[in-house]
């Protein structure tokens, strides 16, 4: 009697492991579709929560390894056409813990990292732009007088 009732209960863990085993495929695939459906409307944010979420629940997925890494690129540009530097990188960063041999996040971090170096070139020099227009506008004063 103790035996069918261990006999039993293995059988029932290992029907419950299998289960879980095909919920988890059930949800990633869900997932993977949210994240492809948000891409076709063009929502990046939306596809790069759904495809993080899938990877959640099974990390070697590689749909949403590859939809994670194409939403996160879409959504660092966004970012980074808005100004936001810091937040496009901190996206591509993410994005290369899922992808480190991703050559359109690579592309994407030097272009930011440029245009970061620009920004800070232009800001440091801001002072001497104002003087000199101080100067030219003294300059055209006298002109007048």
């Amino acid at each position: 009697m103790y035996g069918f009732k261990v006999a039993t209960v293995l059988a029932a863990a290992l029907a419950l492991c299998g289960c879980a085993g095909s919920i988890e495929h059930w949800i990633a695939d869900t997932r993977v579709h949210q994240g492809d459906a948000a891409m076709e409307r063009g929502n990046v944010r939306d596809a790069a929560l759904a495809y993080g979420l899938a990877l959640r629940v099974d990390p070697k997925d590689e749909r949403a390894q590859a939809g994670y890494v194409e939403a996160a690129a879409g959504l660092a540009k966004d970012e980074y056409t808005n100004g936001d530097f810091e937040d496009a990188m901190a996206t591509i960063a993410h994005g290369v813990t899922v992808d480190p041999q991703s050559v359109r996040l690579a592309g994407l971090k030097t272009t930011i990292e440029q245009a970061r170096l620009k920004r800070e070139i232009v800001i440091s020099n801001y002072p001497t732009y104002g003087q000199s227009g101080l100067a030219i506008e003294k300059a055209y004063v006298q002109l007048d007088s």
